[in-house]
């Protein structure tokens, strides 16, 4: 057996292999970026915090967009015009016949109110309605004498309700009347009105399409 020069082993036994210095450089590099990164999320600089704020931001509007729909309710803006049902009954002359807004109406609608214009015998009436429940006064023409309402409105669901108060000929009155849209699109009125000659309060449904 031929033997060992001794220069050949020393070498060997004192260079460390090239495959393990690569490894833990790799490593060392590694976890210098790993603690960088925790780093910056840890303690994250001026840019850092904007983008994660951003991402924050839009996240929240996402989740929150269905909500805030459901609270503003439904579009009601638009020129309406009655649906005549060729089946309803006629008139009692106890209250009915005395529901809805009219033959036709325009309802515009921004995030604050609700104006409601109607042009009827006595001409243009025009009423603002507050959406966020406070008292929203208007003045109506009724028996030719001004008459001054308060009303309040609020969303139930996507249904506006608006109860009113008013005294006409010495006499309170309180009305409501709520708007929603169906499947098809079309406006929904329902109105509730004292009885005539202090009959029971008669409720009337009335039916506008768009356009």
């Amino acid at each position: 057996m031929p033997a060992l020069k001794s220069g050949s082993l020393e070498h060997r036994q004192q260079g460390p292999p090239s495959a393990l210095v690569a490894v833990t450089q790799l490593r060392k590099s590694e976890c210098s970026r790993l603690a960088a990164i925790a780093a910056l999320w840890a303690f994250p600089n001026e840019e850092e915090r904007m983008r994660r704020t951003a991402v924050l931001f839009a996240a929240a509007s996402i989740l929150a967009g269905p909500n805030l729909l459901a609270a503003q309710g439904a579009n009601l803006a638009g020129h309406w015009t009655m649906v005549v049902d060729p089946n309803a009954p006629p008139p009692t002359g106890r209250g009915g016949g005395r529901g809805g807004l009219g033959p036709d109406v325009t309802i515009s609608q921004d995030a604050k109110t609700l104006t409601v214009t109607r042009t009827t015998q006595a001409g243009e009436i025009k009423s603002v309605y507050n959406l966020d429940g406070s008292d929203s006064k208007n003045t109506m023409t009724m028996g030719g004498n001004s008459v001054d309402q308060v009303s309040q409105a609020k969303w139930v669901g996507s249904k506006l309700v608006i109860h009113t108060s008013m005294t006409f000929n010495g006499t309170p009155r309180e009305t409501t009347m709520s708007l929603s849209l169906d499947q098809a699109g079309n406006l929904i009125v329902e109105s509730t009105n004292p009885g005539r000659g202090g009959g029971s309060p008669v409720t009337t449904t009335t039916t506008y399409k768009k356009g």
